[in-house]
């Protein structure tokens, strides 16, 4: 087994490591060989000496580049083969409907044909993708500790991760965060004062900055999978003729990259699924129905990154408030429920930050 990681490189190993561990056609038995290969020969982070040498075992940091594991690369590897092939292509393609002239016994008018929805993915092609995503998905988060909570946070604010104070009046995440920045930037132009860190603490600024990467490796991989998951609610949305329209639109000609990376692609779909739980005459406002309830309890386990506490607050706010509409007036039901109704519409509102997306329609 050594001589094969020598002679693919450690790295490559790992990879075919993982797409071993990661197929639906190997057994049980040999994934769990080919995970246990790749930590055992997947190596360690380490900062690597790059810059001049004083020989005394005392150089300076900045004499010091940080080289990942064998093991983060060739998930890295394989994590990039399985997502080249889509990646920068467009999800979802419309295209408008030609006029045509239609006569009558009355007059001349023209219509037009309905636009027409071409996905990059059918059903069986997007499953076949999604399948080793989400494979390894759960080998990250069953093996590696850094993918569960945020490396150098601690718990406390963990769930406060984007604020820059907080309540108490201590500095926040992103303040701090930018106080090292400075102080780091300071200390890098100052030539007079030269920072050593020993063996332990390189080791340890190693596996941190290790931790950091594979975290945000996993928050891209899930955002990947979630991604494709909604994609194919929307397409059993889109044949359901109990729910609203689904206004593919709105993602038209947006690549897989943009959807999962880029902050147009998330208010797009939040905007898309907004559209279809809260707005206009053709919305679940006045078609509650099971296939409504279903989609929205789907999306807030499948697509929980892009189906906002907004979204499912304002979904259930409109059912009580469509289940209150439906009883008599000045009973106690009636009151219950517009209460309830109008608690839910209350919370949903704390997350309402663009009015464009409250609108479900976008700033263009």
């Amino acid at each position: 087994l050594r001589n094969f990681f020598v002679s693919y490189g450690y790295a490559e190993g790992c990879a075919m490591c993982f797409a071993l561990a990661t197929s639906h056609s190997s057994s049980e038995t040999l994934r769990s060989k080919a995970r246990q290969a790749a930590f055992c020969y997947g190596r360690s982070p380490e900062m690597k000496l790059t810059g001049p040498s004083n020989g005394d075992g005392m150089d300076p940091v900045s004499s010091f580049t940080f080289q990942p594991s064998s093991l983060y690369e060739g998930l890295v590897k394989f994590m990039s083969r399985l997502l080249r092939p889509f990646w920068y292509k467009p999800a979802v393609v419309v295209t408008e409907g030609r006029p045509i002239q239609s006569k009558s016994a009355y007059a001349n008018y023209y219509a037009r044909l309905p636009a027409k929805v071409e996905l990059l993915l059918d059903d069986i092609t997007l499953d076949e993708i999604r399948r080793p995503l989400v494979m390894l998905q759960e080998l990250m988060k069953s093996n590696f500790g850094a993918v569960t909570s945020i490396p150098g946070v601690s718990q406390r604010d963990a769930s406060d991760q984007m604020d820059v104070d907080d309540g108490d009046g201590s500095a926040g995440l992103i303040t701090r965060a930018m106080q090292n920045q400075s102080r780091a930037l300071q200390l890098a132009n100052n030539p007079s004062q030269t920072h050593y860190a020993s063996d332990k603490e390189r080791n340890q600024k190693a596996f941190k900055t290790e931790d950091r990467n594979m975290h945000s490796t996993y928050r891209l991989l899930s955002r990947t999978v979630q991604v494709l998951n909604l994609l194919s609610c929307l397409k059993q949305a889109h044949a359901m003729s109990t729910l609203p329209e689904v206004q593919w639109g709105l993602i038209h000609g947006l690549t897989f990259y943009q959807l999962v990376t880029s902050q147009e692609g998330q208010q797009r779909i939040e905007t898309l699924l907004s559209s279809l739980v809260s707005q206009g005459d053709k919305t679940l406002l006045n078609r509650i129905s099971q296939d409504g309830d279903r989609l929205a309890q789907t999306l807030s386990k499948q697509c929980y990154l892009f189906f906002s506490s907004a979204s499912r607050l304002t979904y259930m706010g409109f059912k009580a408030a469509n289940d209150a509409l439906s009883r008599p007036k000045k009973t106690p039901q009636r009151d219950l429920l517009a209460s309830k109704a109008a608690a839910f519409l209350r919370a949903a509102s704390r997350h309402w930050y663009d009015p464009a997306l409250v609108a479900g329609q976008t700033n263009g």
